[in-house]
């Protein structure tokens, strides 16, 4: 499993399997392997820089789903701040 970790925080943004094509596009982060292709981190900072790669990672939370955890010491390690945002209450 390859990891996509902000830098600053060591929170997991994506996790997609070894073999997944990945590149680097005019600061965007690419997967031309999905339909959609092209995913960016929203800081509107370069995603490239921002973030961290860790690869050939193992045993990946079955409940993962992203920035609910932090990829810190080889370990998986719960992100305080997160809220599941389908128990989170409308605004409106």
């Amino acid at each position: 499993m390859k990891l996509f970790c902000e830098k600053s925080t060591n929170i997991i943004i994506y996790a997609v399997d070894d073999g997944t094509n990945v590149e680097w596009e005019d600061g965007m982060l690419v997967f031309p392997d999905f339909r959609d292709g092209f995913f960016t981190e929203g800081d509107g900072g370069d995603v490239e820089t921002n973030l961290q790669v860790y690869e050939d990672v193992s045993d990946l939370p079955e409940n993962w789903t992203g920035r609910k955890y932090k990829y810190q010491n080889g370990q998986f390690v719960l992100n305080p701040d997160w809220i599941d945002p389908l128990l989170e209450e409308d605004p409106q």
